[in-house]
């Protein structure tokens, strides 16, 4: 039974951007929404967190002008929430902080709907924290004040206090529009606050493409303008700024500002992949280019419940092939008991680690993780003997070749990978947000069906070399050059940690000669 939801409605708080920033319990409720009314700003890796969604709608998409809209959002929630639908309303940030989160809610309350409220990381913190600039410092700064820079500028008077905020003796925040910079700098200025105070924008904080800006409040509008910096941005001003120069800790990182591309199909280690590089600093995203599709291929050659399978080997040469053998096991009421008396072998370290999952460790895998080392290795041992493959539809048959002439070999189809047809819009909006650093490919058919689904202008820098291609192995490079693609960097070894070395090594090297 489905863990209860709780209230109908949830308010969440998605941080400002790195989707690990993301609450555990906002993580939670994402998983088990029906609908997810999201702001454009929040990052595709954390809609990827909606897992049982029937629909996922940005609020740009609905009617009505930005304030208008409150109150569509407010229907809509009422509606789905009436139809007994779980709703998560996502926001940027916190939705209690300029979240405009009463009005959202009222809707909420006059129909006596239930609500919840989870909490997020907000912009000023974020950006702070990956700027390296502490909001307080007992030598510097004993308080923070959070303002809004949205007041319009042709007001000649508004609810905030430009005196007292020039004369707060400690860290100013404000969310702004960079249109509004010029009316937020002049204000202060003039009542009062020096122009040598030291100030600071952060643009796109907390993601791969955040950009830090440190002047003074007197030169901030010109060097603002001279570095074209693009919404969202948030502005700090006081003595706390200074504190960058040794707490610099984001764009240190190997792999600072870096956007790469991962390619592997879900359910497999695609995770592992991804964690690795963004641990480096980069700004990662999977998108699967297969589509793993078990095959229901009926009973495993060879194995008859109670008795001791007809095989004398069991050969895996994937993943997704562990999964499928075993799940089709436990269908039939099995588990690895089941293949006692054979021995074990697999294709690579990342087979062997999934067996491991099921408590079984491989009598034998090939180390340089291709299917030639691994014949190599057991044509020698199989002579005379019985030898089932557990395999993709499609692939490479060089086992069966090899093998073929000294055993018998029996094969069980376990999946089927299907090439993806098109994209969702949610990878199109994050391919579309800047150009691609690295392509990171495992296999020649993931490298075959991202062909057919990226687009035009990233197939391009790649081809100019301005988008770096690294391989998990020869056999994947073979394919990547049979598609015209220049390679930048092939893994020493044909593991996720040996991928990320040489994704490090290359991409460092670029960096520092940019």
């Amino acid at each position: 039974m489905q863990e209860p939801f709780g209230p109908m409605v949830a308010l969440v708080g998605a941080g400002p951007g790195d989707p690990g920033l993301i609450t555990r319990r906002g993580a939670e409720l994402l998983a088990r929404a029906d609908l997810v009314l999201y702001d454009r700003l929040v990052s595709p890796e954390i809609l990827e967190l909606a897992q049982a969604a029937r629909q996922m709608v940005c609020v740009d998409q609905l009617p009505g002008c930005h304030p208008d809209r409150i109150g569509t959002i407010g229907q809509a929630m009422v509606e789905a929430a009436e139809e007994g639908l779980r709703v998560v309303r996502l926001k940027g940030g916190d939705p209690i902080l300029f979240g405009r989160c009463l009005e959202e809610v009222e809707p909420l309350i006059d129909r006596g709907i239930p609500y919840q409220i989870v909490p997020g990381v907000t912009a000023a913190l974020g950006a702070a924290a990956y700027a390296g600039i502490p909001v307080t410092d007992r030598r510097l700064a004993s308080a923070v004040a959070l303002v809004t820079g949205h007041e319009n500028p042709a007001k000649t008077e508004g609810s905030l206090d430009w005196e007292a905020l020039a004369r707060f003796p400690g860290t100013l925040v404000f969310y702004m529009g960079i249109a509004r910079l010029e009316n937020l700098a002049n204000r202060l200025m003039a009542h009062g606050k020096s122009p040598d105070t030291p100030a600071s924008i952060v643009a796109q904080a907390t993601m791969a493409r955040q950009r830090v800006l440190v002047a003074t409040l007197g030169d901030l509008v010109a060097k603002a303008r001279e570095a074209d910096l693009k919404a969202p941005a948030v502005c700090m001003v006081g003595p706390v700024v200074r504190c960058r120069q040794t707490m610099d800790w984001f764009d240190r990182q190997p792999l600072a500002g870096r956007r790469i591309l991962v390619c592997r199909p879900k359910d497999t280690d695609g995770g592992v992949l991804v964690t690795q590089l963004r641990d480096l600093g980069a700004s990662v995203h999977n998108i699967p280019t297969l589509e793993i599709v078990p095959t229901r291929a009926g009973d495993i050659p060879g194995l008859v419940a109670g008795s001791r399978p007809d095989w004398d080997w069991l050969v895996f040469s994937s993943q997704p092939g562990v999964q499928a053998f075993f799940e089709r096991l436990d269908t039939l009421g099995l588990d690895a008991r089941a293949l006692a008396g054979a021995r074990v072998a697999a294709v690579g370290e990342q087979t062997g680690t999934a067996l491991a999952r099921h408590g079984i460790r491989a009598d034998l895998w090939s180390q340089a993780g291709n299917a030639e080392s691994l014949a190599a290795e057991l044509v020698g041992q199989v002579d005379g003997q019985t030898v089932l493959l557990v395999r993709a539809d499609r692939g490479r048959d060089v086992l069966a070749r090899t093998l073929g002439p000294v055993c018998r070999v029996l094969e069980w189809v376990a999946y089927r990978q299907e090439d993806r047809k098109a994209l969702h819009p949610a990878e199109g909006d994050w391919l579309a947000q800047a150009p691609l650093d690295a392509v990171v490919l495992t296999s020649g058919n993931i490298a075959r069906a991202l062909a057919k689904l990226l687009p035009a202008e990233h197939q391009q820098a790649i081809q100019t070399g301005a988008t770096g291609v690294f391989s998990l192995s020869p056999v994947t490079s073979a394919v990547i050059r049979e598609l015209g693609w220049p390679i930048a960097g092939e893994s020493a070894e044909p593991s996720m940690r040996a991928l990320v070395q040489v994704v490090r090594q290359k991409m460092q090297t670029r960096q520092g000669s940019a």
